[in-house]
């Protein structure tokens, strides 16, 4: 990242020592992660509802925040978002939440480049584009990958569809584990390894088309195709950024929730839920506070809500303990990087690179799991600055 001047970008909100809330809410929302933002933002601007937001961090967003140290700034995990060109869905729910203020830049051409033992593989933005910029590396096998477009679009919209379908279902409001796990579709329970292979792609092929694994976790022998599906075709047509760095989100979203009379706290972190019977009324935090109000909604996780937030008699045992069938991912290790000197003179065009020491992901990932002085199973470099044109 390049050096900057001092700028207003960075934290939103108020310390909850500085500026403690006041008066009566009528919701709360635990987490300024981007989800929590736009809860609040939504009800507050659809129901007129002032809402408290407690955040346990000292800056507001979340994944979406900025940090920042003597003349450098970083983003801290927004990287690039596919779908918000106008007309989207995803665009028309972020210009409601924000005004329409959050703007969007695109990604170059090629938005993501997979590098194997040496061997570069483009995403190129747009289906007819994506295709003719890996053909060349897929011989006689055109028409497999025309079939694995339609596929991954055809998955992606089922995977849209079966989420709109839980969320509408009747009496959702009374969560059960059996709800919140139901059993998954025949067309999610193939690996992306079992279906790109019988679509006919070899080991490099496959991993050149898969290369992006990281942006959802497990590799491909253990990822269900349905979640490569909704990531690859997220990006499809393209990759932006919002203009301004990733701060811009809670720039644009936290006004309406501060113009309905809400309030966002930073360093107030939440220690449990407070329950009336089995109605949710309130939360209390590490310092003793607690505070009321008739919707409680957590934008912190399933398992932090539930095994930790709520109290041990009435935690849900058949959702906890679907909780722990979950199993974790790989972590990852992040390094942000200063560099004195501009996007042109290191070459940088903002097009993220995925590295890759040999194509099968698996054991790339077996090997360093057994001996972490293995080469690293993927490598992942993303330039904000030569992505944000208002960096400069």
């Amino acid at each position: 990242m390049k050096p900057s001047a001092p700028s207003p970008r960075g934290s939103l909100g108020h310390s909850l020592v500085q500026r403690p809330p006041k008066g009566d809410f009528d919701a709360i929302v635990i987490g300024s992660g981007i989800g929590g933002l736009v809860a609040a933002s939504l009800l507050a601007r659809e129901g007129g509802q002032r809402v408290l937001v407690l955040e346990r961090h000292y800056r507001i967003g979340g994944y979406t925040h900025v940090f920042t140290r003597p003349g450098y700034e970083w983003d801290v995990g927004v990287h690039y978002v596919g779908r918000v060109s106008k007309g989207e869905l995803l665009r028309s729910l972020f210009d409601r939440v924000s005004d329409g203020k959050l703007e969007w830049v695109s990604l170059p051409d090629v938005y993501d480049a997979i590098e194997i033992r040496e061997r570069r593989f483009e995403f190129h933005s747009g289906r007819a584009a994506f295709i003719e910029g890996l053909a060349p590396h897929f011989e006689g096998k055109r028409d497999a990958l025309e079939r694995y477009a339609r596929l991954i679009t055809a998955t992606a919209r089922k995977v849209q569809l079966e989420l709109i379908n839980r969320v509408a279902r009747p009496n959702t409001a009374r969560i059960s584990a059996h709800r919140l796990a139901p059993s998954i579709p025949e067309w999610a329970q193939k690996t992306t390894r079992q279906t790109l292979t019988e679509l006919g792609f070899d080991q490099l092929q496959l991993a050149a088309l898969s290369g992006q694994y990281g942006d959802y976790g497990p590799a491909p022998a253990r990822s269900s195709f349905a979640l490569h599906a909704a990531v690859a075709d997220h990006y499809l047509d393209g990759a932006y950024y919002p203009l301004g760095g990733s701060s811009r989100f809670a720039q644009t979203i936290v006004p309406a929730i501060e113009a309905a009379g809400g309030h966002l706290a930073t360093m107030a972190e939440v220690k449990r839920i407070v329950l009336d019977g089995e109605k949710a009324t309130g939360v209390e935090l590490t310092n003793g506070r607690v505070f009321n109000a008739k919707t409680i909604i957590s934008d912190v996780g399933g398992r932090k809500t539930y095994a930790e937030m709520l109290p041990e008699a009435q935690r849900p045992r058949e959702l906890l303990e679907a909780l722990e069938r979950a199993k974790p991912s790989s972590a990852y290790l992040c390094l942000y990087l200063g560099m004195n000197a501009t996007d042109a003179e290191l070459g940088l065009t903002g097009t993220n690179l995925w590295l890759h020491p040999h194509e099968d992901f698996d054991a790339n990932i077996e090997r360093f799991e057994n001996d972490v002085n293995a080469p690293f199973p993927v490598l992942y470099l993303s330039f904000p600055s030569a992505k944000d044109p208002d960096f400069q």
